[in-house]
């Protein structure tokens, strides 16, 4: 069940959540360039460290890691959404 849940949790994080720098392309120089290799490969391990951290304070590792892996994802994706939305409203500032 846990490998079944992290490849479903592994598909939403690739294909359906937003690039949390999206509202960028266009307003950097080389926009896409700068947006997908500096911001996205340096601001990746935050997010996984930070996500991993807030589901640590509720879950204990080896528990349940089905429960652990759908806690994962969600977090991720609350996260994922707050600074896509903090950048989209940087970019409208701009």
């Amino acid at each position: 069940m846990y490998g079944f849940i992290k490849g479903i949790s592994m598909l939403i994080r690739l294909f359906v959540l937003p690039n949390p720098f999206g509202p960028l392309d266009g307003r950097m120089l080389f926009g896409y360039l700068i947006n997908a290799f500096i911001l996205n490969l340096s601001f990746e391990p935050v997010l996984n460290a930070i996500a991993y951290s807030a589901v640590g304070t509720i879950y204990q590792r080896g528990s349940a890691p089905a429960i652990g892996a759908i806690l994962y994802a969600a977090v991720y994706s609350l996260f994922t959404m707050i600074v896509y939305v903090m950048v989209w409203t940087l970019a409208l500032l701009r």
